[in-house]
């Protein structure tokens, strides 16, 4: 058996531990001092950061489960710890709701989340389409997916 030796050691691993506190280093330096752009991130900044710094989330609408009472529970939620945003994605997983994809019902869902959304100062993305991934996966024909698009005005 091979033993590393002390010195070697080090001197392997070096690179990959610069690479690894690279980005501490950098974290640091922008939070307690000035960065090479020369600005500072104060523990009030991180603490509340302004709108366009705040995160964002996935909403996943779980297989047409949705009511207006969950969608105003969950904005106010989401609001109330800081969100800035959400992407919401329909997608399956469970049995099916009483709003399927795309009918009328889901899209006065949507322009309700929209609405409550823009009442508290959250931005609304969404996904292309229902599925975890929008296209259909592998064993849809390349001739089908993403050939309709829906536009809510």
């Amino acid at each position: 058996m091979n033993e590393m030796k002390r010195r070697t050691f080090i001197k392997n691993t070096s690179g990959v531990m610069a690479i690894m506190l690279a980005p501490a280093s950098i974290i640091h330096s922008c939070i307690n001092s000035n960065s090479p752009s020369g600005n500072t991130l104060s523990d009030k900044d991180f603490l509340n950061p302004p709108e366009d710094a705040r995160p964002w989330v996935y909403w996943f609408w779980i297989n047409g489960n949705i009511t207006k009472e969950g969608i105003t529970a969950d904005i106010e939620a989401m609001q109330r710890v800081g969100i800035g945003g959400v992407l919401i994605m329909e997608v399956d997983g469970s049995p099916q709701g009483p709003v399927a994809f795309g009918t009328e019902s889901w899209k006065e869902m949507f322009r309700f989340a929209c609405v409550e959304a823009n009442r508290l100062g959250l931005e609304i993305n969404m996904n292309d389409g229902a599925g975890w991934t929008g296209s259909g996966g592998p064993g849809t024909p390349l001739k089908i997916p993403c050939n309709m698009c829906f536009i809510l005005k």
